[in-house]
Parts: C-alpha cells; sequence; structure tokens
C-alpha cells in the first residue's frame, strides 16, 4: 500500500536517515551562526554608541533565538505528523496483510472474518479502497472453484452489494468491481444506482451449480429496478445457463453501458419486462448467441434507439419451442437494430407500439425464422432492408399492421413477407404497399 508522504519531505527524511551526524553538524554552524554573528552584521554600519550597539546585538539575537525557536516547534509538529501518518500506513498495510491472510484461510470462518477486515479497511481508507475492493473481487472470484465454498462467494456478493446501496453507511460507487469468470447462483443486485466505475461479468457463468438445490426451484440473480447511470456494466462472453432467472424487470438504462456482446443464451430466462432503454446508454448484444432454449424477454419495455441494439446477433433455430423471444407489447420509439442479424427462430414483436420507429433489419439474414409484427400500433413505422437475405424466413404482418409499415432499401420487400400479411384470396386481398409502390404477395 502507498505511505501518503510528499515526496519533497521524503527526500528529506532520507538523507537525514543516511547521513545523520553530516546534518546535525551542519545544523548546529548554522545555529551558531545565526545566533552569534548574525546579529552584528544586521546592525552593522548604523551610528551607535557602544551602549545602544550592545543593546541592539542583544535584542536582535533574542529575535533569532525566538524565530529558531519557533521554526524547531514547527519543525518538531511536522515530523510528528509525518511520523503519525507513517505509523497509521504501516497499521492499514499491517490490517491489510492480516485479512488477505485469513481470506485464504481454509477455514470458512476465518475467511468471512478477513472479507469483513478488509471491507471496514476499505470503509476508512478511501485511498486504499479500490485495493480492498480488487481483493474482495478476487476472493469471490476464486470462491467460484468447485473446491470452494458457494458461502465464501455469496458473502462476498453480499458485502460488495450492501456498499452500492443508495443508503450505504460507506459507498463504494465509482469504483471498479471485477467479477469476471465468477459463478453467480443467487443475488439480489436490485434496486441499485450504478454511477461511475466499472462491473465486469465477462466469462462469468449464471447457472444452477448447488448440489442440494430444489429441482423446480429456479434460481435468481436480480437487477430488478437497478438504475445503470453511467457505470460501465459488461457481460462479455458470459453463459446464462440452465434454470436460472435473471431479472432486469424494471430496470432503467439511462446512461453509459450494458455490454452483452459474444454472451451465450443457454437456457434459463433474462428478463427485461417493463425496463426503459433510453438513448444515452448502449446495451449491445454483439455477436451474443441465443440458443434454443433460451428466453429472451422485453414485454412492455419502452426502448428509444439506439438504446437496444441486436447486431450480429445469432437467434439459433429453437427445435424444442421451450425457448422465446418476445418484445410484445414494447414502445418503439428511434431506430432499434438488428442488422447483420442471424434469424433462425421467431421473434416475437406483436403488438407494439411504434412511435416513428424503424426496425433496422439491414444485411440480416433470414435463414428459416420470423419476425411477427402482428396487431402493430402506432406512427411512422418503418422496416429497412438494406442488403437483407429472404431465405426460408418471413415477417408476418396482419393486415392492419401491414398498412402502418413502409420498407426501405430493397428492391423486392416482397419476398419477406409471409401470406399472413395479407387475406387469403385474391378478391379480397388489399394492397399492400412499399417505398410508395403496391405490391403482390410472394407465391409459394
Amino acid at each position: 500500500m502507498r505511505r501518503s508522504i510528499p515526496s519533497a519531505w521524503r527526500k528529506v527524511t532520507n538523507a537525514i536517515s543516511r547521513y545523520p551526524l553530516v546534518w546535525i553538524l551542519l545544523l548546529t554552524v548554522l545555529v551558531i551562526i545565526a545566533i552569534w554573528p548574525f546579529p552584528s552584521l544586521l546592525i552593522h554600519g548604523e551610528r551607535l554608541t557602544e551602549a545602544d550597539r550592545l543593546k541592539a546585538v542583544a535584542d536582535t539575537r533574542s529575535g533569532v533565538i525566538a524565530t529558531l525557536t519557533a521554526l524547531a516547534g514547527a519543525g518538531g509538529l511536522t515530523y510528528t505528523i509525518a511520523t503519525f501518518r507513517l505509523g497509521i500506513a504501516d497499521r492499514l498495510i499491517q490490517r491489510f496483510e492480516n485479512a488477505a491472510k485469513q481470506l485464504g484461510n481454509a477455514n470458512e470462518t476465518i475467511r468471512l472474518s478477513g472479507l469483513l477486515a478488509m471491507a471496514q479497511l476499505a470503509d476508512e481508507s478511501s485511498h486504499q479502497r479500490q485495493a480492498c475492493i480488487d481483493v474482495i473481487c478476487a476472493h469471490a472470484r476464486l470462491s467460484s472453484s468447485q473446491e470452494s465454498s458457494e458461502t465464501s462467494r455469496a458473502a462476498a456478493l453480499r458485502v460488495i452489494i450492501d456498499h452500492l446501496q443508495a443508503d450505504a453507511r460507506v459507498s463504494w460507487s465509482g469504483s471498479d468491481f471485477d467479477l469476471s469468470n465468477i459463478v453467480v447462483v443467487d443475488a439480489d443486485f436490485s434496486g441499485l444506482v450504478l454511477s461511475g466505475g466499472s462491473l465486469s461479468f465477462d466469462y462469468a457463468k449464471f447457472a444452477v451449480t448447488s448440489q442440494d438445490r430444489t429441482p423446480w426451484r429456479k434460481e435468481t440473480v436480480s437487477f430488478a429496478g437497478t438504475t445503470f447511470d453511467g457505470t460501465d456494466v459488461t457481460f462479455r462472453a458470459a453463459t446464462f445457463g440452465s434454470e436460472c432467472h435473471v431479472k432486469f424487470d424494471d430496470a432503467v438504462f439511462a446512461d453509459g453501458r450494458v455490454c452483452f456482446d459474444h454472451a451465450q443464451f443457454e437456457a434459463g430466462e433474462v428478463s427485461f419486462h417493463q425496463a426503459r432503454f433510453e438513448p444515452g446508454c448502449a446495451v449491445t448484444f454483439k455477436h451474443a448467441t441465443i440458443r434454443d432454449q433460451a428466453e429472451l424477454v422485453f414485454t412492455n419495455a419502452d426502448i428509444t434507439g439506439p438504446g437496444l441494439s441486436f447486431v450480429s446477433t445469432d437467434f439459433a433455430e429453437n427445435r424444442s419451442g421451450a425457448g422465446n423471444v418476445t418484445f410484445e407489447q414494447a414502445k418503439f420509439h428511434g431506430r432499434i437494430r438488428f442488422d447483420n442479424a442471424i434469424v433462425d427462430r421467431v421473434i416475437d414483436l406483436r403488438k407494439v407500439d411504434w412511435q416513428d420507429a424503424t426496425l433496422s433489419l439491414d444485411t440480416t439474414r433470414f435463414n428459416s425464422g420470423r419476425l411477427d409484427l402482428r396487431d402493430a400500433t402506432g406512427t411512422g413505422a418503418t422496416i429497412s432492408l438494406a442488403g437483407a437475405v429472404a431465405g426460408a424466413g418471413q415477417i408476418l404482418l396482419s393486415e392492419e399492421s401491414a398498412q402502418l409499415f413502409r420498407t426501405t432499401g430493397h428492391d423486392r420487400p416482397a419476398d419477406f413477407f409471409g401470406q399472413e400479411s395479407w387475406l387469403p384470396t385474391a378478391q379480397s386481398m388489399p394492397q399492400a404497399t412499399f417505398n410508395g409502390e403496391a405490391v403482390q404477395p410472394p407465391t409459394r
């Protein structure tokens, strides 16, 4: 731990400790000069009687002695303060080392004591807080191994969460938390306001690993109601596994970045029900993969582009029918990007309220999946299909929603739209309009 001694004072103290006799001799000579010849030199040249001269020298010498006494007192006080600070720093180092040793102990009770001691040290020393947080995060990561106790990991997460609460006695908000590669089974990050610093769950595993868990019980990791307001939060290459429910319900993504790039949604459910995505916060799923049984839920969310982005996301084929990707009854504003995505499953966009919103599907590949846009409402809805590849996929529109959307960027937009976009008979078939031109439904 770095000692907070000014660099100039450190140089002086180092020189004194290296050559003490030289400094003592030099200081003695300076004091003798200041007390004996210096007062006579100050009054040299003055026209005084011998008695007046002797009195002036005595008065000047008394003033010099008083000044030297004051300087000596100030120097002694400064040295005492520096020594006191050095003592505090030494004690902090000792406490840090003792707590770190306890965290590495095989006994779980001793590890918990070390964790609490490290947290107390972080509370008391703002200068050393980040170092203490780094050790606590490292303890949480190491406790994710099979040999370590889940209790230690849960306790470390609890300490971190408690210090990010709005009413925390000492707030750690704005610090950096590295929880990469951690296994998260059950944790409650709900209701936090994350502002400044970073929170990394890169390569983390959100999955049930407990051997004695109830088979039917879904473990929950909750960020419900949390406000992301400037903290750099990353779930890069994280895995969301079986029976785990990760909740971002009612969360507010106001500013900063929340990154799910390269994440693997294997199974379980990740929900953003009634969450609010604002344009100042980049929530990205770039190169993420949503696999067979994974559920990704954005029902009733309020989404303003470009806050939420699925650029290059792989919506993998849903063979079992157990998983779901749904935006049902969400509100879209601005440009919502699915550019360069691979669509091999149903993406449920039914009953979405489009308010001057653009669904960007530029260079998207519809291999076999479908985008269900039926029963859409709102005004100013646009579908951008520049460079998109139809494949065997479809975009489903009801009769009403077919009149709501216009398309841009593709010469044959009708190639993307399934039969459900139109009525079944030619006599009752309405004219669907794309880019201002009437088109007929594609033939099968």
